[in-house]
């Protein structure tokens, strides 16, 4: 079997139970480390492992997307991460998933990931977190004033959602920290952008996703996000289009 075949075999047999795996939990460093020798060895060599002497290209640019000049073959951690984020987004927006209502467990870069990669048009405001989420014109308080969100408690940060917040203007009772200037400064921006929100009862808040024409959640668009930054290699898409031989297209 030529080069192109075993490609073709890594990116759909080697890494699908991975994949299946990783959608319900994390995957752990060594195990990805493990699938990425067995992955790698039979590319490059059709067996079960394989001297880095054979490998004639590092294996993160064999991992980068096609139009980045890789292979194409899914990187497992960050495919991971994507697909941890599906779990995340059903919680937010579905509540008649079984498991909607236990508590979440999603970890720190998973939860970061969201966060950037959603914004919130605010209903009755009980399903949005007041401090931590994109819903003040597009924007998160985390962001617009970082001094005030730092004299927050973390607990606070958790659980106060947008519906609490405004009710009575309690959101200024979180506030525990030092009164410095610049958290006086940012308590008056964050009260101007406030003060005119009105909330719709009835009306559930709606969360879209920032990097999909439909604003819905897929694995691939939270995936591409994760190599935002890296340079695009001029004709690598044209080459995928080509009608050449796959070996051919491989070694290119």
């Amino acid at each position: 079997m030529s080069r192109a075949g075993r490609k073709v075999l890594t990116c759909v047999t080697l890494s699908a139970i991975s994949v299946h795996t990783a959608i319900a939990v994390e995957l752990c460093p060594w195990a990805i480390q493990a699938i990425d020798k067995l992955r790698r060895a039979f590319l490059w060599k059709g067996t079960a492992s394989v001297h880095g002497g054979r490998c004639m290209v590092a294996w993160p640019k064999c991992c980068r997307p096609a139009e980045l000049g890789g292979l194409g073959i899914l990187d497992l951690k960050l495919m991971s991460l994507s697909l941890r984020l599906r779990c995340e987004w059903l919680r937010r927006t579905d509540e008649t998933r079984t498991w909607a209502s236990l508590p979440a467990n999603s970890d720190a870069l998973c939860t970061a990931l969201f966060r950037v990669s959603t914004t919130v048009q605010v209903g009755d405001g009980k399903k949005t977190l007041f401090w931590t989420d994109n819903w003040l014109n597009g924007s998160s308080i985390e962001f617009l004033a970082p001094c005030l969100f730092a004299a927050v408690p973390a607990k606070a940060k958790r659980s106060t959602t947008v519906a609490q917040g405004l009710l009575n203007s309690s959101w200024t009772q979180d506030i525990k920290g030092a009164l410095t200037v610049q958290v006086i400064l940012d308590y008056l921006n964050i009260w101007e952008l406030v003060r005119p929100c009105q909330l719709l009862d009835g009306v559930n808040d709606v969360f879209m996703w920032r990097w999909t024409p439909d604003h819905q959640y897929s694995a691939s668009s939270a995936y591409a996000t994760l190599f935002f930054g890296q340079t695009i290699v001029p004709g690598a898409k044209l080459l995928l289009k080509t009608r050449a031989p796959p070996k051919c297209k491989f070694f290119c």
